[in-house]
Order: structure tokens, then sequence, then C-alpha cells
């Protein structure tokens, strides 16, 4: 069946679009994109969300008999353990910094502030007071290079960078820290 300039379009694609400008369009992106930077529970929601999914894959890779599929899987909850712990302690930092966003004080900014642009959980953990013992420390530094590249590649881009061992228990510790900080967003898992 083909087309022809002269057909009408399809019901409902009639009705006029409206016009918006390049400056339109560029500041309701920015006044979206400081709403989404600076809201705590935006974080909190993507961290809740990551740790749904590293609780089934912890299940999975339990089941699992094969050594290596083991590993990968392992990796891979680790990578969502660490991203999961990652939006929370950011969403702490935003918390301290703009305060709730139901407030009138709230101001959002539309700049993505370069104290928290990284992965390192151990670095976070700090910019929100949260006091490590050297066993969580060596967790923290785990999950974060399962963040950047272990949960994602059988290997990092340097040998240099082949670091933390994944201790039992750390899926455990993730979970209590997890828990420890949801209570400023939530009562429930």
């Amino acid at each position: 069946m083909s087309s022809t300039a002269h057909e009408s379009p399809p019901e409902g694609f009639d009705i006029p679009f409206p016009e918006y400008s390049e400056e339109d369009i560029r500041d309701w992106n920015e006044a979206r994109y400081a709403q989404l930077i600076s809201n705590p529970v935006e974080w909190f929601e993507h961290s809740r969300a990551l740790i749904a999914t590293a609780r089934i894959t912890r299940k999975q890779s339990e089941k699992i008999i094969n050594r290596t599929e083991k590993n990968a899987l392992e990796n891979v909850c680790s990578m969502l353990y660490g991203l999961s712990l990652e939006n929370l302690f950011k969403a702490h930092w935003f918390l301290n910094k703009h305060g709730a966003p139901h407030l009138s004080s709230w101001q959002p900014e539309a700049k993505f502030p370069k104290e928290v642009k990284t992965h390192d959980l151990v670095k976070l953990a700090g910019l929100i007071d949260l006091g490590l013992s050297e066993k969580r420390r060596h967790i923290l530094q785990h999950l974060s290079e399962a963040a950047t590249w272990a949960g994602r590649y059988p290997c990092p881009i340097r040998s240099d960078d082949m670091g933390t061992t994944l201790l039992p228990g750390t899926f455990d510790v993730a979970e209590k820290l997890y828990r420890k900080l949801k209570v400023n967003f939530t009562i429930s898992d």
C-alpha cells in the first residue's frame, strides 16, 4: 500500500502541534534537569529499583553451580548493589545540600555537582559522614570497582585496576547500609 502526498493524515494526526522555539525547549530541559538532579527522592527511587534487581540477581547466583558463571553473576550483583548505594549516598548528599523537595526553601540547581561526580563509594560515604570500618571500606571499594568495570566487563582496561575481592558477607553489608540510610526516604524496602 503506497502513500501519496494528497492523502489526509490519519485521525488524530491533524491536530496542530504547538510551536516551540529552541530557547523554549532548552529552558524546559534545564528546568526539568534541575528538578531531577537536585531531588533526593529521584536518587532514592533509582537506588530502590537497583537494590530490588540486585536482590533478584543474588537469589539467582545462589542457584548456580558453575563457578565461572557464578563469579560473573556475583560481579553483576556487586555492580547493582554498588550502583544502588551510590544513588542512595547521593540522595543523602542532595538532601543535605538542598533539603526536601516539598519544602518552600528547596532550590534546585541545573548543574551536576563535581563533589558527587564519581562512582567511588568510599568518597561518597565520606561526603555524608558515614563512618566506615576497614571491612566496610573494603566492601565499598569492591562495589565501586564492580560499578565501574567488574560488573560490566570480564577485566579492567589496565591490570593495575584489578583490585579488591568479593568478601563473604559483602551483599549482607550492602543490605545493612541500605536499610540504615533508606529511613529518610521510606519505611518499606
